[in-house]
């Protein structure tokens, strides 16, 4: 279905929103324009619930009887309990409405098949109206004593309260102590053992002999040796790294440099000190069990994920200590200190010392403090027609366990603060999730049909949406979500505690027919969207197809926190009917230091087949515009059939184009605008490689190519020798090879496209028309209805941005 269509369709589906207003702290506000009326309430609901009510009341009164005889309850989950009782003999929606105010849940709230809607039926929790009800995993914490200064302390029970890992004041995120406050500390090397062990069992540098993989240039070895990606034909041993060592890769352990970590913190026989391991594309979030000051190894109470080539700790990369009392210096910061037979710090039973270190004008006591308590809000299997409208809801407690997490892209062992589990026709619509540990929302298994509509998603621990999960044996287009809707929405402020995933702002695994339209994602330390997760060919095909992603603005993405993503990544494998529509990608920016790489905008990758790309915008991102991916060593006659055509690829920092396989039919790069200021064409070294016959292995034409600085363009070609020797070639020897034989090179006449305009419409007259450009209005991609305006998210990690207008 076209995207109009889709549109069209969407908008009859959708359950009627009323005009109200959200009030927070932060004011989040919801404008009540004619565009963000939605109608008003036909009828009174059957049931309320309200922060005055009582769960013994019959729960059809709004408020409290004079008598306070009767009135609204006081739960959801009694609410949800009161619709099983009337809904056998409805034919019409039944309405449960929440007054303003926070509900802090006892446990999450489950929902299965007999709390279930019907199509004529549905059942709909929604605010009332003008009000904003708070569905809370949370505690407030109060009773705080002023001990000196701008130090405030509370006393808490161990038996009253959970472990907990973050804290919100007035309404806003608020972190731990680290020993480094504005930088990053740096992995000397890895431990490499003679012995093979449980958390010591995989030989160094095992890598795809095949070529660079995601890593790129310079980035080291090809990808995916280890435990859960075996060696196969085409994989060899390579030099060890580690200063040649041979043996076997600890995943539990590290060499340090100098005296960067101390071997006494308090709190560290509790597991209580982290260390954030930024690895390939992702980031292990591990316990600090001891510490070696002679040998200068540093153990963890868990392991990294064991994939030697994309996991574990690497020389040079990146890492953090986090929650560290000794480091509790800052304002805003604060520390739970559960040790309770100090200096050991060998139990945590009894009377818990909670230390905040106030802002200027700061007062716990009069302004709100939340520490999360309930590990998930929602929890759902089975569940059908039931619609979210109008409510907030916030603080799940999900925390890494005694381990640690050892992380892997999209984070399966991170649950969503709401899950729902074969689950059809579920509606967010108007809805608010912020504060969150883990993922936000989540469909999984055989979810159909569900929509999140004109949402603000932020400040959220992983990642947003996800859809779907990793391609298994036994998928069938039956048993994986699809038909899932994601239009109008704003995700903020991803990442604010594991910052990986490859596509956090909306994650589709394995899933078909979905569609992301419209929603404004960025702030994010990752990608924005992600489809598909079925990586090559030669293992099989996924269930990720008819996906459609249009009309989408992505940007400030990255921020030099992680490497290897996407604004938009693809690992579809070889599905059809994925398409990448007029959306708007701008301001990707991959780890700066040792070992970073791979700031892409649009990125198809390991085999990623059979995708239409056209109308997207794609500026200052800080590797390729376009990278398409087929690294593993199989067939070279193996086709992908990538469509790349009336796109703006503009600025990109290294290079337009990568491409990671010598396949045959790659890619068709047509009708497009190429501009840049630095950097190349094409990736160099790259997969150029024509075997006689360039346009078969990867054709480009009718394209329009620009550099303002007057840069010469300048094209590759890798050919082993035997068909012609490698050479870099100017226009004509380009066009000579049968590339770009009716291409130009052109000033595009854009309206204004350097920072901070970044105005890339074309003025009357532009040569682009010669190449057969169409136009396209760049301005509609983001939300038609930008309504709900969520505040800004405090960054979690040391941020590595570069100078926008440094092109």
């Amino acid at each position: 279905m076209d995207a109009l269509p889709r549109r069209i369709a969407l908008i009859a589906f959708r359950v009627v929103l009323p005009a109200f207003v959200f009030l927070s702290v932060r004011s989040v506000l919801l404008a009540q324009s004619p565009t963000a009326m939605r109608g008003s309430f036909a009828k009174a609901a059957e049931f309320y619930v309200a922060p005055n009510g009582n769960d013994t009341w019959s729960g059809t009164l709004d408020a409290p009887n004079a008598a306070k005889s009767d009135g609204p309850f006081a739960t959801l989950d009694r609410a949800r309990k009161a619709v099983r009782s009337i809904k056998a003999s409805r034919n019409n929606p039944i309405r449960i409405m929440l007054r303003g105010g926070t509900y802090f849940l006892p446990a999450p709230v489950t929902f299965d098949e007999d709390d279930s809607g019907t199509l004529n039926a549905p059942v709909i929790y929604q605010a009332y109206s003008g009000e904003k009800p708070v569905i809370s995993g949370g505690r407030p914490i109060t009773g705080w004593s002023n001990s000196s200064g701008n130090v405030w302390t509370v006393k808490l029970n161990s038996t009253e309260y959970q472990k907990f890992e973050a804290l919100f004041f007035n309404d806003e995120r608020r972190y731990r102590p680290r020993t480094t406050e504005n930088g990053y500390l740096y992995i000397d090397r890895p431990v490499i053992t003679q012995e093979q062990s449980d958390a010591c069992d995989q030989p160094p540098n095992r890598a795809n002999q095949g070529g660079q993989g995601r890593h790129g240039p310079g980035a080291g070895p090809g990808p995916f040796g280890g435990r859960r990606f075996p060696g196969g034909p085409g994989m060899r041993q390579q030099r060890p790294y580690g200063g040649g060592e041979n043996g076997f890769v600890c995943f539990d352990r590290f060499r340090y440099k100098g005296d960067d970590i101390a071997p006494n913190y308090h709190g560290m026989a509790l597991g209580d000190v982290e260390v954030l391991d930024f690895e390939k594309w992702t980031m292990a979030r591990l316990r600090l069990r001891s510490v070696d000051t002679s040998q200068h190894i540093a153990y963890m109470t868990g392991e990294t994920f064991h994939g030697s080539q994309i996991s574990g700790f690497f020389p040079n990369h990146r890492y953090l200590i986090e929650n560290v009392k000794e480091a509790l210096k800052k304002p805003g910061q604060w520390y739970l200190d559960r040790c309770t037979d100090p200096p050991g710090c060998t139990t945590s039973e009894g009377v818990w010392t909670l230390t905040y270190l106030a802002k200027p004008g700061e007062d716990p006591n009069r302004m709100p403090v939340i520490v999360p308590q309930v590990p998930r809000l929602i929890v759902a299997e089975g569940l059908r027609f039931v619609t979210f409208k109008g409510l907030t809801f916030s603080h799940d407690n999900w925390l890494p366990g005694p381990e640690g997490l050892g992380d892997f892209q999209g984070g399966p062992r991170v649950p969503a603060a709401l899950s729902f589990r074969n689950c059809n026709h579920i509606v967010f619509d108007g809805d608010i999730v912020d504060h969150i540990q883990a993922w936000a929302i989540d469909f999984f298994a055989a979810s159909n049909g569900n929509q999140v509509l004109d949402s603000a998603i932020y400040d959220i621990g992983y990642g947003a949406i996800r859809i779907g999960r990793r391609a298994e044996r036994d998928d069938t287009d039956d048993n994986v979500p699809s038909y899932t809707t994601i239009d109008n929405n704003v995700i903020e402020g991803g990442g604010r505690i594991q910052p990986s995933g490859i596509g956090t702002g909306v994650w589709v695994g394995n899933a078909h027919h979905n569609t992301v339209s419209h929603n404004d994602i960025y702030d994010f330390y990752n990608g924005a969207i992600r489809i598909g997760f079925q990586l090559n060919v030669s293992r099989g095909v996924g269930n990720a197809h008819d996906n459609v992603v249009s009309f989408n603005r992505l940007w400030n993405l990255g921020q030099g926190v992680t490497s290897d993503m996407g604004g938009i990544y693809f690992a579809n494998s070889d599905t059809k009917g994925n398409q990448v529509l007029n959306n708007v990608i701008h301001d990707v920016v991959h780890d700066p230091g040792p070992g970073g790489y791979g700031g892409e905008g649009l990125y198809f990758d390991q085999g990623a087949s059979n995708i239409v790309a056209k109308n997207n915008l794609v500026y200052r991102v800080s590797q390729a515009a376009l990278f398409i991916n087929f690294a593993q060593p199989i067939d070279g006659d193996t086709p992908q059939n990538n469509v790349i055509t009336n796109n703006i690829f503009a600025f990109p920092k290294k290079w337009f184009l990568q491409r990671g396989g010598d396949n045959k039919l790659t890619f068709t790069l047509t009708h497009n605008i190429l501009v840049w200021a630095q950097g190349r064409i094409q990736a160099s070294p790259g997969k150029w490689s024509c075997y006689g016959d360039c346009p078969s292995r990867f054709l480009l034409d009718y394209n329009l190519y620009w550099n303002p600085k007057g840069g010469k363009l300048e094209f590759i070609t890798t050919e082993p020798e035997e068909y012609r020797e490698p050479g870099r070639h100017d226009w004509q020897g380009w066009q000579g090879l049968g590339e770009d034989t009716h291409s130009i090179i052109a000033n595009p006449q854009f309206a204004d496209p350097n920072y901070p305009a970044d105005d890339f419409t074309l003025k009357p007259g532009s040569p682009a028309s010669q190449i057969g450009f169409v136009p396209f209005d760049a301005k509609q991609a983001g939300r038609t209805d930008p309504v709900l305006k969520p505040p800004s998210v405090p960054p979690a990690f040391p941020l590595q941005v570069p100078d926008p207008g440094d092109l």
